[in-house]
């Protein structure tokens, strides 16, 4: 049986001042449980996933992206509208583009590999308990 073609997906922030379009399928989707991603996004963790370079196009409001180095060299993006974080680009990586899942229209999955995993695992808040047969590591 062969692998179905991906069909494009559409995402964007929560205000629609930025759209963009995911053109293949996350290489992959893992939760980060980091003290960084767990303050930006105000979320126990936060979804993430990966694609080459050039593997996502935004199609509206790029001159609406705005830029946070929360952690040279990486280069987090946000809509400056709503705050909506979209997008992140970490130079020791250039083959790469990282998005947030949830920003895609209609809760797509964004990849049809497995697994999904948690990263930075030992950073976690000591009161939430990982319920899921998904792999975990300390590191990326």
């Amino acid at each position: 049986m062969t692998e179905q073609a991906f069909k494009p997906l559409h995402g964007g922030c929560q205000c629609g001042a930025v759209r963009y379009t995911l053109h293949e399928p996350a290489r992959e989707v893992y939760h980060c449980h980091c003290e960084m991603c767990r303050k930006l996004h105000g979320a126990l963790y936060v979804t993430f996933g990966t694609v080459k370079r050039g593997g996502i196009t935004i199609d509206k409001g790029k001159d609406n992206l705005r830029i946070y180095d929360s952690s040279p060299p990486n280069h987090r993006m946000f809509c400056k509208t709503c705050g909506c974080y979209l997008f992140g680009d970490d130079e020791r990586y250039p083959e790469l583009f990282w998005f947030t899942p949830a920003t895609l229209d209609g809760a797509a999955y964004p990849s049809p590999r497995e697994p999904v995993r948690h990263v930075f695992v030992s950073s976690k808040v000591p009161w939430y308990r990982i319920a899921d047969d998904l792999p975990q590591s300390d590191d990326y």
